[in-house]
């Protein structure tokens, strides 16, 4: 039989961590994003409810190959003697490890809460820390979204972090970690101190002594019982996101959100390729009724008043800026989503560019365009949507109509974006890395082995992108060749080609790739096709050399980003030689 009880999660989490509790071999690996894990901490913070968990202990669990949880180390692997399997609850498990103790893994990441911008946000919403009533109302009001906890690479001393950059390690939040924390508060002034111990400890701390209910299958459950069990617990679960609640306020009013948002797919093409499940719609309402466009807050603001009022504009409003996101930037958004850097600044600038079409004419209308065109670069840039999106969004909308307005009004962080040789090191599928690959496809490429058209846009041939430097042929290739001191997955090393000519070169030497493509057409057009990607003639120069070492890749990514360096000048950004000063590229997988 199976029984049900109450256990502290932090009991579940110390037995994971030294071994009693382990996996079964067939359970897929750890896969929650850092924001699952952030969002994981902020339940635990606020005492929210987090599932119940599942436990295998019948002698059978030996045969399923017992492993220990990631991230815990050999001494949890080499423990003998287990008290069960959980079955279900990994994902919580791990996330709770990394949170309390902080993985045992060298390339892990460490969760920190951001006492910078607490600090901020107290000074921003006026917040009186003499009230603990005040303190109270604030933190409830604070989630993820807010970016008061980010993530670090795993180091030694994390208070390190604090004193450097005011990032405090969750683990220091924690029971165990008590006095570690009370050392670092009594170096401090007082009214940091004070916000340490009224706002952070109180408020911050995630609740690890919070009870979950622990269901234990008995002895007499077998592999056969167990199978089944585990197929329907594994393919059952669904979130309720803020969409779905505001589909249940909507629907006793007739409307039926679900299957609006389904005909406005159909109907509007580019917005299709905007708007994932509903919830950016939903935000450009609350913008257009001057409500916040936080994703938590949605189910609150909208209501059926609200949403017939501003339906048509803001589906017209996306539409019309997918256009000229499309037209204007090289977004593709007319056959795909995949060059979207940050789909964050979709509800915000359709509010500023429907602002626009009502107000402007001709010269006008075009100058202020080119202000949308910097605010959507320089977002990229600065990594400006990857934390505390919705107080941006809703400032956004404001600072941009000012700037319109008044050219002298132009927001202060659009002024401090560079451009900066850290772009070197942005990944293809980070933000950066898609604002690199719109350009390219706003320069409308060919492919250089078969002057076809390609690249993201409705009616062309299927685009891949391609490792110029490619990551199998590196190794035996670059004659210098070390693992750990070069990266080949960077945007800098990639380029479009059809989906023929990507299997043709898939792993051949950069050479044999430049003469394939000055065979199938002249010399002029083989390096006019190459340019159009942003690959200058010095660059492919270096592509052509016969024996290549890592020195000549890094010449490569350094010819390829003055490419791409020169034609963002136009923006007018500050251009800087120090790569610290560039970006700090995080977690990408949620996207």
């Amino acid at each position: 039989m199976s029984t049900s009880s109450s256990t502290n999660f932090s009991e579940i989490i110390k037995k994971a961590r030294v071994g009693k509790y382990k996996l079964p071999a067939f359970q897929r690996k750890w896969k929650w994003s850092q924001k699952q894990v952030m969002s994981l901490f902020e339940s635990l913070r606020q005492g929210y409810p987090i599932g119940s968990f599942l436990v295998m202990t019948s002698e059978e669990a030996l045969r399923l190959n017992p492993r220990a949880f990631y991230g815990t180390g050999a001494t949890a692997e080499s423990e003998n003697s287990m008290d069960g399997l959980v079955l279900d609850g990994q994902q919580r498990i791990t996330a709770g490890l990394a949170i309390y103790y902080g993985v045992e893994n060298p390339s892990g990441i460490d969760y920190y809460i951001n006492v910078k911008k607490i600090k901020e946000l107290i000074e921003e919403r006026k917040v009186d820390l003499d009230s603990d009533k005040s303190i109270e109302v604030f933190a409830k009001s604070l989630d993820v979204e807010d970016g008061y906890i980010t993530t670090k690479p795993q180091r030694k001393n994390r208070d390190h972090n604090f004193y450097e950059h005011w990032l405090l390690w969750t683990g220091f939040l924690t029971k165990d970690k008590a006095d570690e924390l009370d050392n670092i508060v009594d170096k401090l002034d007082e009214r940091d101190k004070a916000i340490l111990r009224r706002v952070v400890r109180r408020h911050f701390s995630p609740a690890m002594e919070i009870p979950v209910p622990v269901i234990t299958l008995g002895k007499e459950f077998d592999l056969g019982a167990i199978s089944k069990i585990f197929t329907t617990i594994n393919t059952t679960g669904k979130l309720l996101t803020p969409f779905e609640l505001v589909v249940a306020i909507l629907f006793p009013e007739n409307v039926f959100l679900e299957e609006e948002i389904n005909e406005f797919k159909t109907k509007y093409q580019y917005y299709s390729n905007m708007d994932k499940n509903g919830e950016i719609l939903l935000q450009t309402i609350a913008l257009l009724d001057s409500k916040p466009p936080k994703k938590s807050d949605l189910p609150k603001n909208m209501n059926a008043v609200i949403y017939n009022r501003h339906r048509d504009n803001a589906v017209n409003s996306l539409d019309n800026l997918g256009k000229w996101l499309t037209d204007s930037i090289g977004l593709g958004l007319d056959s795909s989503n995949k060059l979207v850097p940050y789909d964050a600044i979709f509800a915000p600038m359709a509010v500023v560019f429907g602002y626009i079409e009502d107000k402007y004419k001709n010269t006008n209308k075009v100058k202020a365009r080119y202000k949308l065109k910097k605010w959507f670069v320089g977002s990229v840039l600065s990594q400006r949507y990857q934390e505390g999106v919705h107080n941006k969004q809703q400032n956004d909308v404001d600072e941009f109509k000012a700037w319109i307005d008044d050219e002298k009004l132009m927001p202060k962080w659009l002024d401090d974006v560079v451009i900066s040789p850290s772009i070197k090191r942005a990944s293809s599928s980070g933000a950066i890395g898609k604002l690199i690959k719109c350009m390219i496809n706003m320069r409308h490429p060919k492919d250089p082995a078969s002057d076809e058209p390609i690249g993201f846009k409705d009616g062309l041939i299927q685009t891949e992108i391609h490792h110029i430097f490619p990551t199998k042929w590196v190794k035996k290739g670059l004659v210098d060749f070390e693992d750990e001191k070069i990266n080949i997955n960077v945007a800098l090393n990639t380029m479009f080609l059809s989906k023929q000519t990507n299997g043709d070169w898939l792993n051949f030497d950069p050479k044999t790739q430049v003469e394939q493509a000055r065979k199938a057409s002249s010399n002029e057009m083989m390096y006019a096709n190459f340019e159009t990607q942003f690959i200058s003639q010095s660059a492919i120069e270096i592509l052509s050399k016969s024996t290549k070492k890592m020195s000549d890749y890094e010449s490569f990514l350094n010819a390829r980003f003055k490419s791409f360096a020169d034609e963002l000048s136009q923006y007018n950004f500050k251009k800087v030689e120090n790569e610290e000063e560039g970006f700090q590229e995080l977690d990408e997988s949620e996207e």
